[in-house]
């Protein structure tokens, strides 16, 4: 079971605040749009169905990565996501992200799912490493995501 007490509602004299006006969530596992734009503005925008693909990707990435310590190989540990400056945040998972040594660190008892880490990568970047805003509908973008892991599966 996931939990995230980040995700908690802000109360204010026993009302609830719309938590869409707070930065909340786990920086590790946050939507490069909300990070980028927090950073630049101090604005925080209206979590979306694609940020939470994203965000959906980012944990599968990260377990791929760091769920099996391996003795012999450097640290791939994700912590430069975790930065409470979020502008370098931003910028470290931005590289990241783009970079296809990301996939390389996969451990080996995730070696089999590098084709599905790329193959998500480039439904949510795109084949040219482009960010991709979020569509009016998501269907389309839930199908292509499901469809990779059915094929993996």
């Amino acid at each position: 079971m996931l939990t995230g007490l980040e995700h908690t509602v802000k109360m204010k004299e026993n009302l609830a605040i719309d938590y869409e006006h707070f930065l909340t969530g786990n920086l590790k596992f946050m939507a490069l749009e909300r990070l980028m734009i927090f950073s630049l503005t101090g604005e925080v925008i209206r979590r979306t169905c694609r940020h939470d693909l994203e965000s959906f990707f980012y944990v599968f990435i990260v377990g791929c990565i760091e769920y099996e310590k391996v003795s012999e190989s450097k640290d791939n540990s994700m912590n430069d996501w975790c930065r409470k400056d979020l502008k370098m945040n931003f910028m470290c998972k931005a590289y990241d992200v783009m970079s296809s040594e990301m996939l390389e660190n996969f451990t080996p008892s995730f070696e089999g799912l590098k084709g599905l880490g790329i193959i998500l990568r480039k439904i949510l970047f795109n084949y040219n490493g482009k960010y991709i805003e979020t569509p009016e509908d998501c269907g389309p973008l839930y199908q292509r995501m499901i469809k990779a892991f059915d094929k993996t599966i």
